[in-house]
Parts: structure tokens; C-alpha cells; sequence
């Protein structure tokens, strides 16, 4: 037998520095992960490095990952070569650690990642720096070796003859050997006189068990021999019972370039005295101590299963399994598996057999149990499932079998209808044993009976064709077959191979109400149903879902066993904080159950949505009774949950003082993503005048969005992810929008107003079902029943600039709407009245509602309650202008039946009205209000306080309001933002509803020109502020709002949906009520802000000193949990800018050439950097400052360390020869600044040549004549 041995050298990794780092464990969802990194100090690298680490118990389906450079992750859970294993450390039957192999050590990456099946909690940090191996690190350095030939060396075991090989390598001049002792290798060794050695085990490693399959199983050992010595050895190792196929292998240090040597003489035998242990013989020359790892492969009996035959009775089939093993060890997660009888999987039951008790398995994800149909036909007929840990275990498999199920159906008159369900074919027989039948098909007058036969039926189907009648003398008649004027006593009713996949139903006329028993016999079973009353039983009771969060739809689900019919309370309790209080909003009685159904029935329109928070705690009980008896049970608790969130913080690096630096806060959740101030935006051509939320899926929930604008088309809907739906052009230029149901589809429908005259109609998909060119002149719009037809789809339309009416009211037929009246409020005075805004309520409890609506116009105004059938005025206050009114409960009797109503006039104050329209309080405004809305501001739990907006300060501190007044006028809060002043501050749109999910309605205002908005809780405390763009909000447009409160993202948390235009275009914006606070330990705190580019929350700031700073985040959203981080920075010091090079181009300069002055200028810390120019002349008496074109703040690239020419320095005209300049450069960072000088430049001459000439031959008296030629280059 050859082995090829490949040597390779260790050393202690701890002592040459592999460490380990763990990064805080994370929770997603249902996954817990956990990052480690494995690296070495120094250059070295080191093989083959075990890593123990912790894992929270109550982890499944752990895999290990490793990730690279680049991101991407190689799943190495059963990859050769890491040994991945988890381990039951406190042997409770769950991982709490896991153990793999590093190969190699360079800086490796590994993500660990597992399923949590338990309650989730915040796992420990884990700190260690060192690594905490599973065994002693054995790693290979690999650094630092010659490039030299590797020797491979051949061991024959049997002959001992040794050969060797070179192969030429570049690698690494390790190898190793490992040696197999096999079978063939195992001898008897007699009497030995050596030392006998007990090696260290450092793990036992057991690969898949599955029944019937032998188990393989890997044990790694280790001997140290800590003195020089040649003694011979004797190695014991211990194995389970029935071990087989066992193998040794043996790792030997070898490396070429260190001075010792070997020669291995090597068996293994079993002992015979110990057949539990195996012991290996060897000598060996020693000139150094040494550790010898050992590796024994072996296997252990295959798991064993012994199956009971199957029973079955009346209602079940079952099958017992027993999982054994005949070894000493307990073998952990076992396949296990059985065949069974072909069924539904709903009707099968898998039980763990402990002490005699039966444990449920089947949602036990332990268990893992898998329902199998192997032959494609639709039902299950084979069960696999893991055993955790195997010594002897028991299963049963129970199979539900519903072969007969009789049930009260209906009771109705002295009819009585029996269901009942069957599977399967057999004979079925229908008997009484205490009444009886009238005769058939004649009756006997001279008998009574209690019941006569109606008919039998599998679903629709009648079988009276297939019904035998048995008498009492056993004689049978076919029922089809009998003559008229036969009169047959029947003692039971016979449908041989009877078979039925439908409910069948028996009927019969009840001659006697209250004392009959049917027995039904379907093959071996009989049941029986009586008609007379049963006490109800309630099966169960939950809520769902289950898990729920905000505004989740709650249903109470229950299921009663009732023979006759029953009736159904619910009563719904939550507990928001305090304690349990009754919630009487969403109470049901009388819930009719159908009779002895027993399945499960739910409770329809129970905590709607809007009504369930987070945290917020619901019970639900259930009442049932009968005529006879009452019975109630309760569900358990239901918590409303926070959504997961998780965040990240980051902030700049290379950092120094007087420098701004930016903080980044990444906020996120799986249910909506990225978590930041705004949800989205949509830009339109043209300004928006009105916005609305409507339901355009049918989902019940108003999260889609539609808007009326100026331009075609004037009305357009969007999803509410801001994809356009429809749009239409229906209306002139656009004004107010109303939703309403106005056809009675139960779908929403859009009733559009336009600005130059007329409405139209819309359905919730943009077509047109009605339009009007009248009112010509329309303000605003209010839905309400105003004919008393029982349905809110009536409209009133204020109008405005109008000589006579004032309030058109048209009425609805469900497809068109026509003018039923119009009314004017003032008489002959209604001139050129404005209707700001309407809103409508029947006060008088007849069905028919009332209209309220304000008056402005010129000097004159009032407020005027009209009645809705007529038009007719119920009363009108007539003085001051109004811009605001609405109808409140005043006088908590439940009914919205008083007024108030804001005045735009000196002294700007609130009218209370009664019912009746006397003006019974005040409230003192500081400005007039165009909007106004109704919450609990007090606490008192009655919906009675008034929220006003202002337009403008009047108190010469132009400050602008949002002011809360109690039922009794007087101020309660007020809110100011001091960042705007006089008219560019107009609160001209207000919103109520809940947007931090604390199930309290909050204040949302909207200023006109600052473009913000402003949300506040019911106490008038600052929640937050959102700046959403340059332009006006909520123009003077009606009383429509600008803003709107609804959930569009389909979190079930509201968020704000806004209208507002920049002039040209219109823009909608979606945000959301969410924060994220920075701190820092300088005790600087501000609130960060949203970047709607980078998706991240950020903040800025600068720091005056050089130090270490800790700063942190917190992020929070009603609703999803909030997360904390903490960070470290350094602000270093600041370096100051280096001027590499000042000079002044052209050189040389001539006279009135433009002078440049270039500089070069770098910054170590890489900071923006400005320069100034500044330069200097001599004109011939000395330097002075030349100001006519020095230069400031000249921006310098960063880091760009190229020259940077000032432009238009010294310009033409200014320079001229012998003129001396020096150009000054003057550096600043923002902390530090340097100046360097160029050197002088002197405006040189051009330069010339001159040559003279005169004439020759020239004699005296003659005119001579002389010459020069002066010249230049230029």
C-alpha cells in the first residue's frame, strides 16, 4: 500500500499574532448575522487555524460565508478544507458555538448567519481580541522561505522501503505527510515495555446521519513530546463500540532547511484486552520537541428504525416509529422517515413520544419535518423529519379520518336539515332509535310519527333514486319504485356504496319539534345528531395578523361548536398605555353563527384601520349564547409592533480644525427603505391649486393622490409610489376638489370645481359621469345628504363674486346631478360675496344635514347656517367678515350641532355659536385665520378645541401663529417660527391627523412663502419642520387645503402629502414625521437633515480645537424602531498651505504689456484654499501698493497643485519701461493663511540697432550727406 506524506511545518499562531476581530452582531428580520475577521500581524501568513465562536442559542439554519474584496460572498458552510461544524457546548440540544478552519491566514472575512426561531434579544458584545480556538492553532508561516525544490517522499508501510522525488518549485518549501493506517496494518503487538502516551482530543466531528446508514465520524488528536528522547511509543485512542472502517492518518513535521531527521517504522493494532481503543507503535529520533496531530476516519453503526404495524379505529389511523442506535454515542440530527397511507396533508399529526406524553413536532423547526408526495398524485404518503439528537427515540404519526360528521345545518320552520360529510364509499344507513317516519309514500292517519322524509342530497344532486327503504320486517323497497297508495313503515333508509366528495344533506318535516335522533352509519362508524339545543362551545379565540403593526385591520377570529344557531358578541379591549379600557367604536353584537359549522368564523370590520398603534396592546372576547345558555372567552394579548429598522453612521475623514466636516446618518428599514424626511416629490408645468387623497384601488384606503391645477390637464390622480394615473379636462382653470361617494359604488369619486365657472364629476379611474357649467363663479365645495335619501352624495357650492345667489346645492339621482336650489344669505346685501369655505352636519337628527359657511367681501361679512333640503336660512350671524367656519361639539352631548366661526375684521376674534346661532363666546386672535380644525387639545377626550392658522401678525412683532382654543374660547397654546416675518409668513393651510402613530391627532401647518411645513402634537409641541421647496403654499384659493394627512407610503403611519408651486411649475410633496438627532460631546445637539440626493440624513460642522471627539445618532419614527450609533473622529491640526511658485508672465514685459501674476499652492490637508493677489510698482521712488487691480478670493482647485493664473491683473496702459513690479501672493485655508512674494520685473526697453553711413567720393563745397538707420524688433 503506497501513501503519499507531504510535509509541512507549524507553529503556535497565538504566538506569532493571528487575531481576531467580531463586529457587533446585527438583526434582520428573522436573521441574526455576525461578522468575523481573521488576520495576522506583520508579514507573515499562517494554514490551517481553527476559529471558535459564539452563537446565540435558538439559531437554525447557520451557514458560514466568506467575503472578498469586492463584496461577493462564497458560501464555505460544507466546502472541503474549512471543517465547519456546530456545536452544543452545554448540551441543551441547541448551537451555541460553531468552529471552522482558516486555510490560510491573510485578512480574511467571514459573515456568519443564522434563522432566530425564539424571542429575539440584544445579543452580548463579544470583544476578544485574541482568538479562542475550538482546538490549539496549528498554523503554517509560509513567509520568508527560499525558493527551493519541494521533496516529496513515498512511504510503502508494508515494506518500509523509503523513495524519493525532487520537483522544481517556486512555492513554498513545506509540504506534509500524512500517513494511513489502515486495515491492513492492524497486527497484534504482544507484550510491549514502551511508554504509554494518551493524546489531547481536540474535536470529534460527525459528518450526516440518516436511517439504515452507517455514520461517519472524523477525531483529531495531539501528542506533544516536550524532551530529545528515542523510547518507543505506544498511542491510545478511544472509540465508540462497533466502530469500523477506521483509518489513521498522521501528520510528521518535515522541512528540508532544518537539521533533524526521522525514520518512521509504523503499525496499528486493535488491543485485544481493550477492544475500545486503538494504538499506534512507532519510534522516532527526536533532536527538537515536537507536536504530532493525529486524524482517525472511522464509522459507527447505522441508526436503526423499528416500525409498529399501523391501527386505525373510529377517527384515526396511527403509526408507532422507534429510532435506535447500538452505539455508545448519541447521534445528532438524524433523517428519519416512514411511509403512510395516502391522505391530506392537513390531516396529519407527527408526536414526539416523551415519558408517554405527546409533543406536537410539526411546526417545530427543530424537526424539520417534510411532507412528501412520491407518487405525484396530489396526497401525502411518505414523512421525513431530523431527529436533534438520537439515543433511542419514539414517533407517532396520527392520521385525522373524517368518515362521518353529521351537523345541524338549518332550522327553519319545522324543517330540519341535517349536513353531514363522508370519505371514502360504503353502505349508508339513516335510522331513528326514538321516532319514526311516516309511512311511505302514504301516510297511515291511523300512527303518529314525528317525522315525515323530505329528500337526501350529495351537494345539489338528489339520490332519492338510489334511496332503499327498509321496513321492520327487513323487507327493502326501492324508493323510486313504489306506487302510488303504498304505504310502507320504514325503519331505516339504505344508499348502498355510497360515496359523496360534496356535503350531503338529509331533510326532513318535523312533526314534533325538539325530540328526534338520527343516527347515521356509514361502514364500521355511527354518529348521531339530535334536535334540541346544545350549549355552545367557543373553540378558540385570536386575533389576526399576527404579528401586526400600525394601522393593521384587526379581525377576531373564533370558532364555536353549536348544534342549533347561536349568536356572537364582540367586545374589543385595549390597553394604550395605562390599562384595559373597553373600545366601543368597533363592538359587535348579534353575530349570527351558522349552526354546528364548526369552522372558523370571522368577526368582519373590527379594529379598522387608523385605530391600531404601535405598542398599543388588544384583547378580544367573545360572547356566545343560545336560548338556553351564555358562554364568553377571551384572546390572548396582541402587541402592535414597531417596524425593524438599522442605521449606519459615518462621517469625513482627514479632518482638521476650523474645517467643516459632515456627519452622515444612513436610517433604514425593510418595510419602506431608505427612512428620510422625504417620501418622494413630483414636478408639474403648472401651479397647483388644490390637492386631495382618494382610493382609486378599492383597498379602502386613500392613498392615492389627485390635484387641480391651472393648466390642461387640469386634473391629474397618481399611485402612491407617484406614477400617474389618469388625467382629465374636465373644468376650466382649476380650483377646489371634493371626495366623495357619489354614485353609491362604495368607490370614491372626484367633484372638480373651476376657477372661471361650473364642476365636474369624475369616477376613481378619471372618467366623467356629470359636469355643470353652473355655479359661474365657485369657491368651494362640501358632500353631505342633503335630500335625507340616507346617502352623502349631494353637493353645495359656495360661490363668490356673485349679484345674487351664493350657495347652490345640487342633489344626485346616483348618475346626474341637478340644481335643486340656491340660496343667498344676506338678503339684497349679497354683493360680491366670497364663500371661503363650507362644511356640512345634521345638527337637528333628521336625517337631512345643515350647511355652515363664512362670508367675506368688502366691508361686509357674517357666518350663515343653511338647511340642506332647501336652502332655507336656519340662522346667520351678519357683521364682522368671516373666512373660516365649521360645525364642533361644544357642549359634549355627542353632537356637532354649535359653531364657530374666525373674523378677518378689528378685533380678529373667534365666534362661538350655540345650536340655535346665538353668539356665546370669543377668543381673541392676532390675525385672521383662513383655515380651521378640530382636535382634542386639552386632554378632556372630547374632540372640542379649535386649531386656527394665522395670515398675518398684527401685533408689530410679525411674527405668524398656529393657536389652539378650548370649548370655552380661551387660548390654550400658541406656536410661532420666528424664520420668516410679516406677509412671507402666512399659515394659510392646516391639516389635522396622527403622523407620529401615537394615536393622537397632530397639527400640520403650512406657511405660505416660506415654504414649510410645520408639524405639531395636540399640545402644540414641536414634532418637526420639512422645507420643501422654493414658492407658496395654500394660496387664497377656497378653504381647500394644500396639505393633506394620509398614509401613502403603506406603512399604515401618516404622512403629509403637500400642493405647492414656485411660480411656473407645481410640485407634490409626500414627507413623513421622522428624526435623527446628532450629539456631540461638546455638547453641540441638532437635529440632522434630510439629503434627498444621497439618501442620507446629514449635518455639518466645524471644530475650533484639535482633539478627539464621540458623537452619535439617534433616529426615530413612530411606528419602527428607533436605533442609536455611536463614532469616534480626530480633528487633527491644521497644516498651513504651501505657495510653491510666484511669478509675473511674460518675462521679459515690455511697455504696457498685461502683467499675470501665476502662482502654484498646496495643501497638505487637502482644504479648500482661496488666494488674494496684491501688487507692488516703483515708479523711481520706491515700492507702493498698485490698488487698481489687486485680486480677493481667488479659488484655488483642491489639491490640484497646477498653476493658477490671476486674470486681468496689471492691465494695458499701466505698465511702462523701467517700471519695477513684485506680485504678492497671499494664501488662506480658513484657519491659516502664508503670503510669498514674486520676484521683481522690470518693464524692459525694446531693443534696438543702429548702423551710419554718408557719402563717398564727396570734395569741399559739396553737399555731403550723412545717415543712420535706427531700428527694432518690434
Amino acid at each position: 500500500m503506497i501513501i503519499l506524506l507531504i510535509s509541512i511545518t507549524r507553529i503556535n499562531a497565538q504566538s506569532y499574532g493571528v487575531q481576531k476581530k467580531e463586529y457587533d452582531p446585527d438583526i434582520f428580520g428573522d436573521y441574526w448575522s455576525k461578522k468575523v475577521e481573521i488576520y495576522s500581524e506583520g508579514d507573515e501568513r499562517y494554514s490551517y487555524v481553527p476559529v471558535l465562536i459564539s452563537v446565540p442559542e435558538g439559531l437554525i439554519e447557520i451557514n458560514l460565508y466568506k467575503e472578498f474584496s469586492d463584496g461577493s460572498q462564497q458560501k464555505v458552510t460544507n466546502k472541503l478544507g474549512y471543517e465547519f461544524e456546530m456545536i452544543d457546548q452545554d448540551d441543551d440540544g441547541l448551537v451555541d458555538h460553531i468552529s471552522w478552519i482558516v486555510p490560510e491566514v491573510t485578512r480574511n472575512i467571514f459573515l456568519i448567519e443564522g434563522k432566530v426561531i425564539g424571542e429575539k434579544e440584544i445579543l452580548e458584545k463579544i470583544t476578544t481580541a485574541e482568538i479562542i480556538p475550538a482546538t490549539t492553532i496549528i498554523p503554517v508561516r509560509t513567509t520568508n522561505l527560499p525558493s527551493t525544490a519541494v521533496t516529496t517522499t513515498t512511504f510503502d508501510l508494508t515494506s518500509t522501503i523509503v523513495t524519493t522525488s525532487s520537483v522544481t518549485s517556486t512555492e513554498e518549501s513545506t509540504s506534509t505527510i500524512e500517513t494511513d493506517y489502515t486495515a491492513e496494518t492492524l497486527t497484534s503487538m504482544g507484550d510491549l515495555e514502551e511508554e504509554i502516551i494518551d493524546p489531547e482530543e481536540l474535536m470529534l466531528i460527525q459528518d450526516k446521519a440518516e436511517i439504515n446508514e452507517p455514520v461517519k465520524w472524523k477525531k483529531v488528536v495531539s501528542v506533544k513530546n516536550e524532551q530529545v528522547d528515542t523510547k518507543e511509543k505506544i498511542m491510545q485512542f478511544e472509540l465508540p463500540v462497533g466502530s469500523e472502517n477506521i483509518k489513521v492518518k498522521r501528520r510528521v513535521k518535515i522541512l528540508a532547511n532544518l537539521e533533524w531527521r526521522r525514520n518512521v517504522d509504523s503499525e496499528v493494532i486493535m488491543d485485544p484486552s481493550d477492544g475500545n481503543k486503538i494504538k499506534v507503535k512507532f519510534s522516532e529520533q527526536f533532536r527538537s520537541s515536537q507536536e504530532k496531530k493525529y486524524t482517525i476516519n472511522f464509522e459507527t453503526p447505522a441508526p436503526e428504525k423499528i416500525e409498529n404495524p399501523p391501527e386505525e379505529n373510529d377517527d384515526k389511523w396511527k403509526k408507532e416509529v422507534k429510532v435506535v442506535s447500538e452505539t455508545s454515542v448519541h447521534y445528532k440530527d438524524v433523517l428519519s422517515y416512514t411511509e403512510i397511507k395516502e391522505t391530506e396533508r392537513e390531516q396529519i399529526h407527527l408526536y414526539w413520544l416523551i415519558d408517554g406524553e405527546k409533543v406536537d413536532v410539526v411546526k417545530d423547526q427543530r424537526f424539520d419535518v417534510k411532507f412528501l408526495d412520491t407518487n405525484n398524485n396530489g396526497l401525502i404518503d411518505r414523512l421525513e423529519w431530523i431527529i436533534p439528537q438520537l439515543s433511542e427515540q419514539i414517533f407517532l404519526v396520527e392520521i385525522d379520518i373524517t368518515v362521518l360528521n353529521p351537523y345541524t345545518y338549518l332550522r327553519d320552520g319545522d324543517s330540519w336539515v341535517v349536513a353531514f360529510n363522508t370519505t371514502g364509499t360504503a353502505d349508508l344507513i339513516i335510522s331513528s332509535p326514538n321516532a319514526g317516519w311516516t309511512e311511505f309514500p302514504e301516510d297511515n292517519p291511523g300512527t303518529f310519527d314525528e317525522m315525515e322524509f323530505l329528500g337526501i342530497n350529495c351537494g345539489d344532486e338528489s339520490l332519492k333514486d338510489e334511496l332503499k327503504l327498509i321496513d321492520f320486517d327487513g323487507d327493502i323497497y326501492n324508493y323510486n319504485e313504489l306506487d302510488e297508495g303504498d304505504s310502507v313503515d320504514v325503519e331505516k333508509l339504505l344508499i348502498e356504496d355510497y360515496y359523496c366528495e360534496d356535503i350531503a344533506y338529509f331533510s326532513n318535516y318535523m312533526h314534533k319539534a325538539g325530540y328526534a335522533t338520527i343516527k347515521f352509519g356509514f361502514s364500521s362508524q355511527n354518529e348521531t345528531v339530535s334536535d334540541y339545543a346544545y350549549d355552545p362551545e367557543i373553540n378558540y379565540v385570536e386575533i389576526i395578523p399576527n404579528p401586526a403593526y400600525t394601522n393593521d385591520t384587526l379581525n377576531c377570529l373564533f370558532n364555536i361548536t353549536e348544534p342549533d344557531s347561536a349568536y356572537v358578541n364582540i367586545t374589543w379591549f385595549v390597553d394604550k398605555g395605562s390599562d384595559y379600557e373597553v373600545w366601543v367604536e368597533d363592538n359587535q353584537n348579534e353575530i349570527s353563527v351558522t349552526s354546528n359549522v364548526n369552522t372558523s368564523t370571522n368577526s368582519t370590520g373590527d379594529i379598522e384601520y387608523n385605530n391600531s398603534h404601535h405598542d398599543y396592546s388588544w384583547i378580544c372576547q367573545v360572547t356566545a349564547w343560545n336560548s338556553t345558555d351564555t358562554i364568553s372567552q377571551n384572546s390572548s394579548a396582541l402587541t402592535i409592533s414597531n417596524y425593524s429598522t438599522s442605521m449606519t453612521i459615518e462621517n469625513d475623514t482627514d479632518t482638521v480644525v476650523n474645517e467643516q466636516v459632515y456627519f452622515y446618518a444612513n436610517y433604514t428599514s425593510n418595510k419602506i427603505g431608505d427612512i428620510g424626511g422625504l417620501v418622494w416629490n413630483k414636478t408639474n408645468p403648472d401651479d397647483i391649486i388644490s390637492i386631495a387623497v382618494f382610493d382609486y384601488d378599492g383597498d379602502g384606503k386613500r392613498d392615492e393622490i389627485v390635484i387641480n391645477q391651472n393648466s390642461p390637464p387640469r386634473i391629474k390622480a397618481y399611485f402612491s409610489n407617484g406614477t400617474e394615473i389618469w388625467s382629465s379636462e374636465c373644468t376650466g382653470e382649476g380650483y377646489e376638489i371634493e371626495i366623495f361617494d357619489g354614485n353609491n359604488d362604495s368607490y370614491d369619486n372626484i367633484a372638480a370645481l373651476g376657477y372661471t365657472g361650473g364642476f365636474c364629476i369624475l369616477n376613481r379611474t378619471g372618467a366623467t359621469i356629470n359636469s355643470s357649467d353652473s355655479p359661474p363663479t365657485p369657491s368651494s365645495i362640501i358632500s353631505g345628504d342633503f335630500d335625507g335619501d340616507g346617502l352623502e352624495d349631494d353637493i353645495a357650492i359656495g360661490a363668490w363674486n356673485s349679484t345674487n345667489n351664493v350657495v347652490y346645492m345640487f342633489r344626485s339621482n346616483g348618475t346626474n346631478w341637478e340644481l335643486n336650489w340656491t340660496s343667498k344669505s344676506f338678503g339684497d346685501n349679497a354683493v360680491n360675496e366670497r364663500i371661503h369655505g363650507l362644511d356640512s352636519y345634521d345638527i337637528e337628527g333628521d336625517g337631512i344635514d345643515e350647511i355652515i359657511g363664512p362670508s367675506y367681501e368688502g366691508g361686509l361679512g357674517g357666518c350663515f347656517v343653511l338647511h340642506g333640503n332647501n336652502g332655507t336660512v336656519k340662522w346667520e350671524y351678519v357683521g364682522d367678515r368671516m373666512l373660516s367656519a365649521t360645525f364642533v361639539d361644544l357642549d359634549h352631548d355627542g353632537k356637532r350641532d354649535e359653531a364657530v366661526c374666525s373674523a378677518a375684521d378689528n378685533p380678529m376674534q373667534l365666534y362661538y355659536f350655540n345650536e340655535s346661532g346665538d353668539s356665546i363666546l370669543n377668543g381673541t386672535l392676532w390675525e385672521p385665520s383662513y383655515e380651521t380644525g378640530i382636535i382634542d387639545a386639552d386632554d378632556d377626550g372630547w374632540e372640542d378645541d379649535i386649531i386656527v392658522g394665522s395670515f398675518r401678525s398684527w401685533d408689530n412683532t410679525y411674527t405668524s401663529y398656529i393657536m389652539a382654543f378650548d370649548n370655552s374660547s380661551s387660548q390654550l397654546w400658541n406656536y410661532s417660527d420666528d424664520s420668516g416675518s410679516g406677509t412671507t409668513n402666512r399659515y394659510y393651510s392646516m391639516s389635522i391627523g396622527d403622523v407620529n402613530d401615537d394615536g393622537i391627532k397632530d397639527v400640520i401647518g403650512a406657511d405660505q412663502y416660506q415654504h414649510k411645513i410645520h408639524a405639531l402634537d395636540a399640545h402644540g409641541n414641536f414634532l418637526f419642520t420639512r422645507t420643501i421647496g422654493e414658492g407658496s403654499i395654500g394660496t387664497i384659493v377656497g378653504t381647500e387645503p394644500s396639505s393633506r394627512v394620509s398614509d401613502i407610503n403603506n406603512d399604515g403611519i401618516n404622512d403629509i402629502i403637500t400642493g405647492h408651486d414656485d411660480g411656473s411649475d407645481g410640485h407634490i410633496y409626500i414627507t413623513q414625521e421622522v428624526s435623527c438627532i446628532i450629539h456631540f460631546n461638546d455638547s453641540t445637539s441638532a437635529n440632522m437633515t434630510w439629503n434627498v440626493t444621497s439618501g442620507l440624513w446629514e449635518y455639518n460642522k466645524s471644530f475650533a480645537s484639535s482633539a478627539a471627539y464621540s458623537w452619535n445618532v439617534t433616529c426615530s419614527k413612530g411606528g419602527y424602531d428607533s436605533q442609536f450609533q455611536e463614532e469616534d473622529i480626530v480633528i487633527g491640526s491644521n497644516n498651513v498651505p504651501t505657495i510653491n511658485t510666484v511669478e509675473i508672465t511674460p518675462n521679459p514685459a515690455y511697455t504696457n504689456d498685461t502683467l499675470n501674476c501665476e502662482f502654484n499652492i498646496t495643501d497638505p490637508d487637502n482644504n479648500d484654499i482661496t488666494a488674494d493677489v496684491t501688487w507692488f510698482v516703483d515708479k523711481g521712488s520706491g515700492y507702493e501698493t498698485w490698488t487698481t487691480d489687486d485680486e480677493n478670493s481667488i479659488s484655488v482647485t483642491k489639491g490640484a497643485n497646477t498653476s493658477t493664473t490671476s486674470t486681468g491683473d496689471v492691465e494695458y496702459n499701466n505698465s511702462y519701461h523701467d517700471y519695477n513690479w513684485i506680485c504678492q501672493v497671499t494664501s488662506n485655508d480658513g484657519t491659516d493663511s502664508t503670503s510669498s512674494n514674486s520676484s521683481a520685473l522690470t518693464i524692459s526697453n525694446y531693443s534696438t540697432s543702429m548702423t551710419i553711413e554718408n557719402d563717398t567720393d564727396t570734395v569741399v563745397n559739396d553737399q555731403v550727406y550723412f545717415y543712420a538707420n535706427y531700428t527694432s524688433s518690434k
